[in-house]
């Protein structure tokens, strides 16, 4: 069906920067869990958008790894319903191609209805891909992204703009454009270049414009820039009440983890400090964007800037390794930020709870309009009703009416994962070459199993490993290998090999259940991935987990056995409400 004319209700298309970080948490912070998480690590972040903007306290993943959860984002759509059973897809199980759609996709419904739409940075894990459709569909006026990602030194840049078309352009090793090579400044300087034109454009012809920035900071390897590689080298990894846990009531894979040594733990310390220090330069970023906008007082009163995370992180909770991938609020609890119009200075708004399939709905109408939006027909729901409360003294400027929203809003939010494989501590620099500078630190290479160290080296010999001085080079070969000593265990703390993933035992859907008397996390592990009606207090499916977060905040201990037939029956025909739903029919 054709899409209506936008109807912006503000007045006027506002612009919009939207910063989208990699694996960044909001609860594991200097000492143990709180409000800010990793967030602590930068000040300017703090002063120009905590402080000098809203704070949405409820804010919450559909999916705890990259490539879903960024699709999710940038279509409004549940996992289920961009990955199986409705379609799956070749990137961690979704179809990037409705991110990449001018039908479907934020970016290009954006450009249809009048932005110069920019794209810097990470945008999906099938990235060459994901950015050659964009231009094919013809979402986007600019491109200027890095290809390899996982390479914070990378030298291959894919760019595009209208009038010179696609191409591949590489930088000087020697001599690299803006003076380094490291990607989260070349984001940065990329980033402002292109806004500066496109200020100049909204000043000369009125034309708003949308800038997604994806630095991959602080995700593995983590590495932070040279000139800030020292800042944080007292730091240490938090350990919390359930770091290191025992868990006998989670799933077969997590509660079979051995102990972590002594020496995961130098690892984690050593993860945790380049994580933190990797995101003073996406500070040093926010940090710029903001004061090229704040040169005009004018487009800064119109823009809004937007920052969050495609998922959490965890480093030993549960003894489970670096990782994201599970159903805890370590992974699905992620920072969302935002100032601008209307957006009141400082708040912190806990009374709703959202996520990242929100986030679509909520700039398409500020866009477009609420017609716009219910067109497109996303799982989201815009946010406007609560994130925009009054315009204070911007003066010629339309009040937004106030109105509540169609129907009440959610009390819970659906989670899902299907596992990406069976795999061990992956994101740790554990499986770096034995030269690599934490290696040395930590005393040399770290197995993925408490058994001897001269058995994980002889695993990980050259033929293995022809090169690791990059993550994604040898992920395949090791990770995704699983070695004859590494099953999965049926009892707690039996077993030999730190599981990440399981492919038998790591599938699941839960509801992060908030309201006026509950405060919960309800998950079922589901490898079939199908919706029984009848599995509830039957108890056909292979685990439950039921956590109250008032009273374990760390989530150590399983209620689900505690509750009755009826809790049981309700919390699954629930779930199976956000589970099966699509569109207007998401709660």
């Amino acid at each position: 069906a054709p899409l209506p004319d936008p109807k912006p209700p503000l007045g006027f298309k506002p612009n919009f920067v939207l910063f989208l970080a990699d694996d960044q948490d909001r609860i594991l912070g200097r000492e143990g869990y709180d409000t800010m998480g990793s967030l602590a690590a930068m000040p300017q972040l703090q002063r120009r958008l905590v402080n000098e903007g809203a704070f949405v306290e409820h804010f919450y993943v559909n999916t705890p790894i990259c490539c879903p959860s960024r699709t999710e984002l940038l279509t409004g759509r549940y996992f289920h319903n961009v990955g199986p059973p409705r379609m799956p897809g070749s990137c961690m199980h979704v179809d990037t191609s409705v991110a990449s759609s001018n039908e479907t996709g934020l970016f290009g419904l954006l450009t249809r209805v009048g932005y110069a739409v920019g794209v810097f940075g990470k945008v999906t894990n099938d990235q060459e891909r994901v950015l050659s459709e964009l231009v094919a569909s013809k979402s986007v006026d600019a491109i200027d992204s890095p290809l390899n990602y996982n390479d914070y030194d990378g030298l291959p840049y894919f760019r595009y703009d209208r009038l010179n078309g696609a191409r591949v352009e590489a930088l000087s090793p020697d001599a690299p454009e803006f003076g380094t090579t490291y990607q989260t400044s070349q984001i940065g300087n990329r980033t402002t270049r292109w806004l500066r034109r496109a200020m100049a454009d909204t000043t000369t012809h009125g034309r708003p414009f949308f800038a997604f920035v994806g630095p991959h900071a602080p995700h593995f390897p983590a590495e932070p820039a040279p000139w800030h590689r020292s800042t944080f080298a007292e730091l240490r990894a938090p350990i919390t009440p359930n770091y290191n846990l025992s868990s006998p009531g989670k799933a077969q894979h997590v509660r079979q983890n051995p102990p972590l040594s002594a020496g995961v733990l130098c690892w984690q310390n050593a993860h945790f400090r380049d994580r933190w220090a990797s995101l003073l330069a996406v500070d040093d970023l926010v940090g710029e964007v903001l004061d090229l906008l704040s040169r005009d007082v004018t487009i800064l009163k119109k823009t809004y800037v937007l920052y969050t995370s495609d998922h959490g992180y965890k480093l030993g909770q549960w003894r489970i390794g670096t990782s994201k991938q599970h159903p805890y609020k370590t992974d699905i609890h992620v920072p969302f930020l935002i100032r601008g119009p209307g957006i009141q200075a400082g708040a912190n708004l806990s009374s709703h709870l959202a996520g990242n399939i929100d986030v679509l709905p909520t700039i398409l109408e500020l866009a477009a309009g609420d017609a716009f939006v219910s067109a497109v027909s996303p799982d989201g729901r815009s946010m406007l009703s609560f994130l925009i409360t009054k315009y204070g003294n911007l003066s010629g400027l339309t009040p937004l009416k106030e109105s509540a929203p169609k129907r009440p809003w959610r009390t819970a939010f659906l989670n899902e994962y299907i596992s990406v494989g069976t795999y061990f501590n992956d994101h740790a620099p554990c499986w770096e070459p034995a030269d690599h500078r934490t290696t040395r630190l930590c005393g040399g290479p770290i197995p993925r199993a408490p058994h001897s160290l001269a058995a994980s080296a002889k695993r990980r010999s050259a033929s293995t490993f022809p090169d690791t001085t990059r993550f994604n080079r040898g992920l395949a070969a090791v990770s995704l290998t699983q070695p004859p000593q590494c099953v999965e265990a049926n009892g707690t703390g039996e077993g030999n090999c730190y599981f990440i993933d399981s492919l038998h035992s790591n599938s699941w859907r839960q509801l992060r259940l908030i309201n006026l008397t509950h405060n919960l996390n309800y998950v079922e592990y589901d490898r079939a991935w199908r919706f029984d009606p009848d599995a509830g207090a039957a108890g056909r499916l292979q685990h439950y987990e039921l956590y109250d977060l008032t009273r374990d905040p760390f989530q150590v201990d399983n209620l689900y056995l505690n509750a009755s037939a009826s809790q049981r029956s309700e919390l699954h025909a629930l779930l199976g409400d956000y589970f099966l739903c699509s569109g207007d029919t998401c709660p």
